[in-house]
């Protein structure tokens, strides 16, 4: 079986090099970490040589996961201004197909994290298959990385949708020019947080619930390990068959239906979640992808949002055993790359969606003086995430 090599050469992005310089970061033993996709293999992790580069040998064929990290130490922080201190970590990624014996060499650049305001801090996509199906107990939480209050009232949440980060049933080659778009981030469906303006407070530190129904869900399906969402603080209202909440604020939908069963769109994978500035609302650009696949027509809508008022961007795909298990019923399931801009995302999250009920969240970079929780937010999904208890900073403080 024939078997090739892959070189990772990484930097640092120019727009972070000056931040690079004043902590005086070397790239020489940064960890980069390589996984199979589909494969069910353990991941390889290799250090950067004093040049930032790397070689991985004896690979097989197969699209490959790479994404890398650089922490900064205590001596490399204090060198940084206190304005710049949240950058505590460099990070980024990419995704590259194999075919031995040809080799391959692939470029990444590292950005720092920059804390942002509202972020999308934790997804909850559990969805047990087989007899105990079921697919209604999902929420996300957002955010406020910032210093001070933020208000919830008219931004916008948006998802994108599988089709366009999939090669099938749309060719990677249909969606590339949506994917790869930098000045707009193509979306399938869009929700607004209610409000007139000043209705929903987020102070500093604090994090808020989304839920697709705010219920406990525990009772609903007590057999698959589910939370109890029923003090969540928003939540999805499909039709009139949908339970609401009184104490639970609805969002609107904006460009969104009343998805499954009435009851709303639970969280999936392979597919990028986000955040817009109100603003954004009134400046969304649609438009409509039409093809044929064997015989069968296809049509998506899409709506364009500037990327000015994007705040946020999370991503996420199958783990590899999800993958292979998947492929063994249906064949090839293969991601497009790049799954977006990278100045909207840099390397994909894997999120488990049937045996793990656990949550994913943002990974902590500590306190600031004033006791507020700082995330890591460096665009890059695979390395700000780790799997956690769920609602730790919201429902179970």
């Amino acid at each position: 079986m024939q078997r090739a090599s892959i070189t990772v050469n990484v930097s640092i992005d120019p727009g972070d090099a000056d931040i690079a310089s004043r902590a005086q970061v070397s790239l020489a033993g940064a960890t980069v970490r390589v996984v199979r996709e589909g494969s069910g293999e353990p991941e390889r992790a290799r250090t950067l040589d004093p040049t930032g580069t790397v070689r991985l040998d004896s690979l097989l064929e197969g699209r490959y996961a790479i994404s890398v990290d650089r922490v900064l130490s205590s001596p490399e922080l204090a060198r940084l201004e206190p304005s710049q201190r949240d950058a505590a970590v460099f990070a980024g990624g990419a995704q590259v197909s194999l075919a031995p014996p040809s080799p391959q060499t692939v470029s990444l650049s590292l950005v720092a994290s920059r804390r942002g305001s509202l972020i999308i801090s934790e997804l909850f996509s559990y969805r047990p298959d087989g007899p105990n199906f079921y697919s209604f107990g999902n929420y996300l939480e957002v955010y406020n990385n910032a210093d001070t209050t933020v208000y919830l009232d008219g931004v916008l949440l948006f998802r994108t949708t599988a089709m366009l980060h999939s090669a099938s049933p749309m060719t990677c080659a249909r969606s590339q020019a949506f994917r790869t778009d930098r000045n707009v981030l193509w979306s399938r469906l869009v929700w607004a947080f209610p409000g007139s303006g000043r209705d929903f407070p987020l102070p500093p530190g604090t994090a808020k619930v989304v839920a697709m129904d705010a219920i406990d869900h525990r009772a609903a399906s007590p057999l698959t390990q589910q939370v109890d969402l029923s003090r969540a603080d928003f939540e999805e209202i499909g039709n009139e068959a949908d339970t609401d909440n009184p104490f639970a604020a609805n969002l609107v939908r904006v460009q969104a239906s009343p998805g499954a069963l009435g009851r709303g769109h639970p969280l999936q994978t392979r597919l990028s979640f986000g955040l817009a500035r109100p603003s954004a609302r009134n400046r969304l650009q649609p438009d409509v992808i039409e093809w044929s696949e064997r015989g069968q027509d296809y049509k998506v809508e899409l709506y364009g949002i500037p990327q000015v008022d994007v705040l946020d961007v999370v991503s996420t795909t199958y783990t590899p055993q999800e993958r292979a298990a998947l492929e063994a019923v249906v064949g090839p399931v293969i991601d497009c790359d790049p799954w977006l801009a990278d100045n909207f995302e840099r390397a994909v999250a894997q999120i488990p969606m049937g045996n793990r009920p656990e949550a994913v969240a943002r990974k902590s970079l500590g306190r600031t003086s004033a006791g507020v929780e700082i995330l890591q937010r460096t665009r890059t999904s695979a390395r700000d995430f780790e799997y956690v208890t769920p609602l730790r900073r919201s429902l179970n403080r």
